[in-house]
């Protein structure tokens, strides 16, 4: 596995759709078509495998004013699901909390997603409301407080 820095929009949307048709499969819910903007802007990170250089998974945040980085979604392909590759993305967006001076690191997820798996990494579950889970991961300036 190769992790790369977010450079294009369409790498963004790649991953979105990838977790989008992921949520359809799950839910049943009718398929519309969204298209990300560059506003607000968003960064993040996405694996490869192999030599094609094919997008295999990705994490994409936004920087809040509040002094939050917000996951805005994280997606793995099946077939690296719990070989190391979702943690790795989350150490790839603490380490950029940490280095950006973010206070905390939030994200929602879903029942069907992975709430187990970030409440395992360190998030605390902040609200729930349903089937949906609301995280947050408290950072200090030393990197010592959240995660593993």
């Amino acid at each position: 596995m190769t992790f790369h820095e977010i450079t294009e929009l369409s790498q963004i949307q790649y991953i979105h759709d990838r977790l989008y048709e992921y949520n359809l499969r799950k839910t049943g819910a009718e398929k519309k078509e969204i298209i990300l903007t560059d506003t607000p802007p968003r960064y993040g990170w996405y694996v490869s495998c192999g030599d094609d250089g094919d997008i295999s998974g990705g994490l994409v945040y936004q920087l809040y004013d509040n002094g939050d980085m917000y996951v805005d979604f994280l997606w793995v392909d099946d077939s690296l699901r719990g070989q190391g590759a979702g943690t790795k993305l989350l150490d790839l967006a603490k380490a950029k909390a940490l280095e950006l001076n973010r206070r905390a690191i939030t994200l929602y997820t879903a029942a069907f997603q992975a709430p187990d798996f970030y409440r395992n990494y360190g998030f605390v579950l902040t609200r729930r409301e349903n089937d949906s889970f609301f995280y947050r991961m408290e950072l200090d300036g030393a990197g010592t407080s959240g995660g593993r």
